[in-house]
């Protein structure tokens, strides 16, 4: 009877602790859809890529960069956590720097169909399966 009781007076703080994934993959998919078409393109991609986390213009973000952006974007110390293990998934050749060739390995990853666009849906899909992983 205890436990239950511990249980229902912890859960409040459990559930605001909680992060609604496919929110934050729905609002990250609009920052990035700049010409607001629905759909993300390659040049949307890079270029939302590069303003937000290429710091010094070097046309590569390295890790330091995309941490202390994450950092300083987010409050939320389980986003940032999460956010920032993606910067390895994102990393395709394992050099802790992000630049024009892992965008594009990313870019035809989420592509499922192979028609040069990303959909709502397409990103939701890869960024659940791929978040998942990397907080569990």
């Amino acid at each position: 009877m205890s436990n239950l009781i511990i249980l229902l007076v912890c859960l409040p703080a459990l559930t605001l602790c909680a992060i609604d994934w496919a929110a934050v993959s729905v609002g990250s998919f609009a920052k990035i859809d700049s010409n607001n078409d629905g759909s993300l393109e390659k040049p949307e991609v890079e270029r939302y890529f590069k303003q937000t986390y290429d710091t010094n213009g070097d046309d590569k973000v390295t890790k330091q960069e995309y941490v202390a952006v994450v950092t300083a974007a987010n409050s939320d110390h389980n986003l940032v956590r999460a956010l920032t293990g993606l910067f390895d998934d994102l990393d395709f050749n394992n050099d802790d720097v992000i630049d024009k060739n892992d965008n594009d390995k990313l870019f035809d990853l989420i592509d499922r169909n192979n028609n040069n666009r990303i959909s709502q849906l397409e990103y939701t899909t890869w960024f659940e399966l791929t978040i998942n992983p990397v907080v569990g």
